[in-house]
């Protein structure tokens, strides 16, 4: 064998070292199932956080315009109820109750609970109840478009 020969042979035996050594990495790698799972948690967790982020801006964009609206039919409602008197205003009460029956029948638990926490701030602070009940109906409206998707 010619010292050529014995160049290209250990040049060789070398690149086969360097790729057996590749192969095994990458074998390890893929037997590496805690690492595996790491990094899948890792994506799930990241791709979980963005959605959430969105959601949340969503919601808090929502519960803006909500809120707003519930405002522009609370001082309707007031001059409304104002101008009833006697039967008229009895008769729109049991109304209410009513409506307040079904749709408390139809709004699921967990917003009722909200709901009611609201309420009970809402006592003790006004505008905050406000806010809270335009949450509540966010919720709600999410929740039934949701559901008919």
């Amino acid at each position: 064998m010619t010292s050529e020969e014995q160049a290209e042979l250990k040049q060789e035996i070398e690149r086969t070292r360097e790729q057996l050594g590749e192969t095994v990495e990458a074998l390890a790698a893929k037997a590496d199932v805690k690492a595996q799972a790491r990094a899948k948690a890792s994506q799930v967790t990241g791709r979980l956080k963005s959605k959430s982020a969105q959601a949340k801006q969503q919601a808090a964009a929502t519960a803006g315009q909500l809120q707003r609206r519930l405002a522009d039919q609370a001082a309707g409602s007031r001059q409304k109820a104002a101008s009833i008197s006697g039967p008229a205003a009895d008769r729109a009460r049991q109304q209410a109750a009513v409506a307040g029956e079904r749709l408390s029948k139809v709004t699921p638990d967990p917003v009722q609970r909200v709901a009611a926490k609201a309420a009970a701030a809402g006592r003790e602070r006004r505008v905050q109840l406000v806010m809270a009940a335009g949450v509540a109906v966010l919720a709600w409206l999410l929740i039934a478009r949701w559901r008919q998707r």
